[in-house]
């Protein structure tokens, strides 16, 4: 039996090695189960762990072929379908995510629904808040500190979605991979957007609103695999401009401590203390 699994309404069917890996795998993705149309074809496979540098691919048209951290396999965007491999079951969320946050970040924005950031996704108040940056920024440091605060939807890989209403945040199963699982609340949730940050640390708190131009070269920084090809990076700029439309990026210089709530608050961003309140 396959795993099905639905993330912001794309389908993924995962097809697995051996039926015994299916209640395990369907444990972790709990909340996002769920069969629907026409989903990607997945096929995970064992292979012995590949000895590789951190990424390295190959692309010929709609086709990627990948090496990973100790995966490997190929993605057809066309065809919607995948091959990845993994050492053993305790690796396979790994290897399937790798899989699906592709597909995710390429889809969205080729079908007009929104995008996949490599951010951090906080609900304070109602309200959806993203801190986005290349990894080492700061993004799970901020959901470290946002425990207590709000809810922590995702500290690695979050959605931006259109609805009729505005922009959704959306939750997804992508957590950092040197996050302890243990420690990990997964969540299936969604909030209006509210603003995003771009993440700096720094030795003082510092927040400045940024231009539609450099705002989208940041976004750009962080997410050049979702623009490497011609097609792809019109549909992701079209996302972009229609996000920037209606909801504001800000440069966020910051320590880490928990001060950073108060700041937020106090600069009028829409993130006060609770701790005021």
């Amino acid at each position: 039996m396959p795993l099905d699994l639905a993330i912001a309404g794309i389908y993924f069917r995962c097809h697995l090695p051996d039926p015994a890996w299916l209640e395990p795998l369907a444990q972790r993705y709990h909340l996002f189960l769920g069969a629907g149309p026409q989903p990607w074809q997945i096929d995970l496979v064992v292979e012995e762990q590949v000895e590789t540098a951190l990424f390295s691919s190959v692309i010929a048209g709609w086709v990627t072929h990948f090496t990973i951290q100790g995966h490997r396999g190929w993605i057809d965007l066309e065809q919607r379908r995948a091959r990845v491999s993994t050492p053993s079951l305790a690796r396979a969320p790994s290897a399937l995510e790798r899989v699906l946050s592709y597909a995710c970040m390429h889809e969205l924005p080729q079908t007009g629904q929104g995008l996949l950031l490599h951010a951090a996704g906080i609900v304070l108040d109602g309200q959806g808040h993203v801190f986005f940056g290349p990894s080492g920024a700061g993004k799970s440091t901020v959901a470290r500190l946002a425990q207590g605060v709000g809810q922590v939807l995702c500290d690695e890989a979050v959605i931006l979605r259109h609805s009729a209403a505005g922009i959704e945040l959306l939750s997804t199963p992508f957590w950092g991979l040197g996050t302890r699982l243990e420690d990990v609340r997964f969540v299936q949730a969604r909030a209006p957007l509210h603003c995003l940050y771009q993440l700096i640390q720094a030795p003082t708190f510092a927040l400045e609103q940024l231009e539609p131009a450099p705002a989208t070269m940041a976004l750009l920084a962080t997410e050049k695999v979702a623009t490497e090809r011609t097609a792809a990076a019109h549909a992701w700029l079209a996302a972009v401009a229609a996000l920037l439309d209606r909801v504001p990026v800000y440069r966020l210089a910051f320590r880490p401590t928990a001060d950073l709530w108060d700041f937020l608050g106090r600069r009028g961003s829409g993130l006060g203390s609770r701790r005021d309140r």
